[in-house]
């Protein structure tokens, strides 16, 4: 059994458009937590699996006591789910489609932008700890 360890930060990248914002609707932007009076998101539900076994050729190769580490960056939607995950940095490719697909379940309070729900970006570390 591994033990799971998720970190979440924010992510404080410039944006293409002025002001922290993406997108062709205004309904659709995506801002920058922090700025411009935009709270963070919260974490609310982030269930999780058992992550993948490596190969005996992996585990041999990595070693058993091996941390990995994910780095996946996207957005929380004001729908409170997080939305265009990918991978931007990885210890160990085996577990890139398990994060992928364990961040689509978990939930988060959506940032707010004048008491309103908004889009914003997160980036998100998942480490992955043998016991």
């Amino acid at each position: 059994m591994r033990r799971l360890l998720i970190v979440f930060c924010i992510v404080l990248v410039h944006v293409a458009v002025s002001g922290g914002e993406t997108g062709t609707k205004k309904d659709d932007h995506i801002y920058r937590s922090g700025h411009d009076g935009v709270t963070a998101p919260l974490p609310l539900r982030t269930p999780h699996t058992e992550p993948p076994k490596l190969s005996p050729s992996e585990s041999r190769k990595k070693g058993k006591e091996r941390t990995e580490v994910l780095w996946l960056s996207g957005y929380v939607g004001k729908d409170g789910k997080f939305h265009a995950a990918r991978v931007m940095q990885s210890t160990n490719h085996e577990f890139e489609k398990y994060a992928l697909k364990m961040v689509e379940e978990w939930e988060f309070s959506p940032c707010k932008r004048k008491g309103v729900p908004v889009n914003c970006t997160m980036a998100l570390e998942i480490t992955f700890h043998p016991h």
